[in-house]
């Protein structure tokens, strides 16, 4: 059986990782969708796209060779649309119905619902063998009626399988848009190891806690700034640290010297290097399904304290890899974060490394094992 497996650079943090072990297992080909758009993301970043709408092998497009350590660029197609336009999206779909044809492909795997692949949604509803993963089964903010009916239900439509990193929202994914449970297959996230690839480059702030990633509402960083202000940790001269682009409702100038807040694009050799040297990392989220920032931490054997929400509760495993406490509450937040600094931070790490890396129970190889195992139910074959 091959395999295309069809995303955008949005996911290219994780992909990096499970494409490398899904290459060790089935036959796989990536077609990553490049736009305007996507050209500066967290992990994949590029100065300038190819002139021409097309299919670009990676070892050929300028700017990748510099990912050439951390993926098989053999393995990897960029379908470069340099402008976005409909005509490109409608053009570039065709190229990869094309592309998966000639080369005999046997299996779709999506994750995506840009531009460009709802054009491809008639191809795919025809496909017997096809998957969508979906990253967040419910969207955190309500959409408008165009997008719940072309970006959600025309494609779960076409796909009619689905791989959730969560069963969090399955009952509400499946009520919501009349989904059947039988349908919805699951795996996970494991860390993002690529991080451990940047130097380096030492400890500028001393002994600090961690918040990381995009600041919006929803995540909770005012709770977490009033908290830490009530903090014994606080009091001792600990350091919070905030790193990330978004509006924060307090006024950052007039916060303690000890709260620092990064309000900016953070690259990936200066984030590694934060995790590195935390002491442990905080996800206040008010509200959530999983967190890549969870993966994150753990590539660096990190503790993390987060909130009971979503499926937090289930990669922070309470009283093993760190802590969790409610939601939205600041005293709660302040006393747990106290109780973090006081524990034994080494055995949560110890833990961490025993579960995530090499071969262990929530490595990326069992990540991918799990999903040659869905291949295998949805297309009835055994042989994989």
């Amino acid at each position: 059986m091959k395999i295309l497996y069809l995303t955008v650079p949005s996911f290219f943090d994780l992909e990096i990782s499970l494409i490398r072990e899904l290459k060790k297992l089935v036959d796989i080909k990536v077609v990553m969708i490049v736009s305007p758009e996507s050209m500066h993301l967290s992990a994949f970043s590029i100065d300038e796209l190819e002139d021409q709408c097309d299919l670009i092998p990676a070892n050929k497009y300028k700017g990748m060779e510099k990912y050439e350590d951390l993926i098989n660029l053999d393995d990897w197609i960029i379908a470069n649309n340099p402008n976005n336009s409909l005509c490109n999206c409608f053009l570039l779909s065709n190229k990869i119905k094309k592309y998966y044809q000639e080369n005999d492909f046997s299996f779709f795997h999506g994750t995506t619902n840009c531009k460009t692949s709802l054009f491809l949604l008639p191809f795919i509803y025809r496909l017997k063998n096809k998957v969508l993963t979906k990253h967040d089964p419910i969207q955190h903010n309500k959409k408008s009626f165009l997008y719940e009916f072309f970006k959600c239900r025309l494609v779960h439509k076409s796909y009619e399988n689905f791989i959730f990193l969560s069963d969090a929202l399955t009952e509400k994914f499946c009520k919501h848009y009349s989904i059947k449970k039988e349908s919805i297959y699951y795996s996970r996230l494991s860390v993002y190891d690529y991080f451990r690839s940047f130097k380096d480059s030492g400890n500028n702030y001393g002994n600090y806690v961690l918040f990381f990633g995009r600041i919006s509402e929803y995540k909770g960083v005012d709770v977490l700034i009033d908290a830490f202000m009530q903090t014994k940790a606080c009091k001792d001269g600990k350091r919070l640290v905030i790193a990330g682009r978004g509006k924060i409702k307090h006024s950052i100038e007039s916060l303690p010297t000890n709260i620092i807040v990064i309000n900016d694009y953070i690259s990936n050799d200066v984030l590694s290097n934060l995790i590195r040297h935390s002491s442990f990392v905080v996800l206040p989220y008010i509200s959530a399904t999983q967190s890549g920032c969870v993966m994150s931490a753990y590539a660096f054997n990190k503790p993390i304290l987060a909130t009971n929400v979503g499926d937090l509760p289930k990669s922070v495993i309470d009283g093993e890899t760190g802590m969790i406490c409610n939601p939205n509450d600041i005293n709660k937040l302040a006393s747990s974060i106290d109780c973090m600094f006081a524990s034994n931070l080494h055995n949560y790490s110890t833990t961490i490394k025993k579960l995530y890396q090499d071969k262990g129970e929530l490595s990326w190889h069992k990540a991918a094992l799990d999903i040659v195992n869905i291949y295998k139910k949805i297309s009835n074959d055994n042989s994989l």
